[in-house]
Protein backbone atom coordinates (compact mmCIF):
# COMPACT_ATOMS: atom_id res chain seq x y z
CA UNK A 1 0.00 0.00 0.00
CA UNK A 2 1.23 3.47 -1.55
CA UNK A 3 2.87 5.45 2.27
CA UNK A 4 0.08 8.61 1.72
CA UNK A 5 -2.95 6.14 1.37
CA UNK A 6 -1.51 4.46 5.02
CA UNK A 7 -0.74 7.57 6.16
CA UNK A 8 -4.38 9.20 5.14
CA UNK A 9 -6.19 6.13 6.38
CA UNK A 10 -4.11 5.81 10.07
CA UNK A 11 -4.88 9.79 10.27
CA UNK A 12 -8.58 9.27 10.23
CA UNK A 13 -8.27 6.49 12.60
CA UNK A 14 -6.38 8.40 15.24
CA UNK A 15 -9.10 11.47 14.66
CA UNK A 16 -11.73 9.33 15.09
CA UNK A 17 -10.68 8.14 18.18
CA UNK A 18 -9.87 11.47 19.48
CA UNK A 19 -13.50 12.68 18.67
CA UNK A 20 -14.75 9.49 20.56
CA UNK A 21 -13.15 10.47 23.76
CA UNK A 22 -13.71 14.05 23.50
CA UNK A 23 -17.11 13.34 22.80
CA UNK A 24 -17.38 10.59 25.26
CA UNK A 25 -15.71 13.13 27.87
CA UNK A 26 -18.19 16.21 27.01
CA UNK A 27 -21.27 13.44 28.10
CA UNK A 28 -19.80 12.57 31.32
CA UNK A 29 -19.80 15.99 32.65
CA UNK A 30 -23.28 15.26 34.57
CA UNK A 31 -21.37 12.76 36.64
CA UNK A 32 -19.17 15.36 38.31
CA UNK A 33 -21.87 17.39 38.88
CA UNK A 34 -22.25 19.87 35.79
CA UNK A 35 -25.54 20.77 34.26
CA UNK A 36 -25.84 18.88 30.52
CA UNK A 37 -24.29 21.72 27.98
CA UNK A 38 -22.42 23.52 30.73
CA UNK A 39 -19.21 22.26 30.05
CA UNK A 40 -17.89 21.27 26.27
CA UNK A 41 -14.80 20.10 24.73
CA UNK A 42 -16.81 19.66 21.73
CA UNK A 43 -19.40 21.61 19.78
CA UNK A 44 -21.84 18.92 20.04
CA UNK A 45 -22.42 15.96 22.55
CA UNK A 46 -22.80 13.71 19.22
CA UNK A 47 -19.61 11.78 18.19
CA UNK A 48 -20.90 11.45 14.55
CA UNK A 49 -22.29 14.92 14.30
CA UNK A 50 -18.86 16.33 15.30
CA UNK A 51 -16.87 14.00 13.26
CA UNK A 52 -19.24 14.62 9.82
CA UNK A 53 -19.49 18.19 9.86
CA UNK A 54 -17.29 20.22 12.34
CA UNK A 55 -13.37 18.23 12.29
CA UNK A 56 -12.53 15.35 10.08
CA UNK A 57 -13.81 16.61 7.61
CA UNK A 58 -12.04 19.90 7.60
CA UNK A 59 -8.56 18.82 7.94
CA UNK A 60 -7.73 15.93 7.21
CA UNK A 61 -8.10 16.06 3.15
CA UNK A 62 -4.94 18.86 3.78
CA UNK A 63 -3.36 15.57 4.08
CA UNK A 64 -4.19 13.72 1.00
CA UNK A 65 -1.61 16.00 -1.38
CA UNK A 66 -0.54 14.71 -5.02
CA UNK A 67 2.19 12.58 -5.55
CA UNK A 68 3.88 15.24 -7.87
CA UNK A 69 3.67 18.67 -6.07
CA UNK A 70 7.42 18.63 -5.80
CA UNK A 71 7.98 18.70 -1.95
CA UNK A 72 11.12 18.47 -0.21
CA UNK A 73 12.07 16.59 2.97
CA UNK A 74 11.53 18.88 6.25
CA UNK A 75 14.29 20.84 7.01
CA UNK A 76 15.66 20.70 10.30
CA UNK A 77 14.31 24.67 11.48
CA UNK A 78 10.52 23.28 10.17
CA UNK A 79 10.30 21.35 13.23
CA UNK A 80 11.23 24.11 15.67
CA UNK A 81 8.63 26.43 13.60
CA UNK A 82 6.27 23.80 14.21
CA UNK A 83 7.15 23.73 17.99
CA UNK A 84 7.52 27.60 19.08
CA UNK A 85 5.06 29.79 15.99
CA UNK A 86 1.93 27.96 17.77
CA UNK A 87 2.98 29.03 21.40
CA UNK A 88 4.04 32.59 20.17
CA UNK A 89 0.77 33.27 17.99
CA UNK A 90 -1.20 31.76 20.54
CA UNK A 91 -0.38 33.59 23.54
CA UNK A 92 -0.84 37.16 22.98
CA UNK A 93 -4.25 36.10 21.36
CA UNK A 94 -4.90 33.88 25.15
CA UNK A 95 -3.95 37.12 26.87
CA UNK A 96 -6.15 39.31 24.72
CA UNK A 97 -9.24 37.23 24.83
CA UNK A 98 -8.68 37.00 28.49
CA UNK A 99 -8.42 40.76 29.05
CA UNK A 100 -11.78 41.22 26.55
CA UNK A 101 -13.65 38.32 28.55
CA UNK A 102 -12.66 37.67 31.87
CA UNK A 103 -14.13 33.72 32.75
CA UNK A 104 -13.98 32.69 36.62
CA UNK A 105 -13.87 28.86 35.97
CA UNK A 106 -15.51 27.38 39.17
CA UNK A 107 -16.11 23.32 39.44
CA UNK A 108 -18.69 21.98 42.03
CA UNK A 109 -17.42 19.92 44.09
CA UNK A 110 -17.85 16.23 44.11
CA UNK A 111 -19.74 14.66 46.47
CA UNK A 112 -18.05 11.08 47.11
CA UNK A 113 -21.27 8.50 46.96
CA UNK A 114 -23.25 10.80 44.53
Amino acid sequence: MDVRVTFVVMATLLALVEEAITTGMTDLAPLFGVPVGAACITISANCLDVVRLHRVVVYLPAYATPAGRGGGPPRWWHSLLAVVLPFAFATPVAGVIGALHPACIHFPPIVPGS
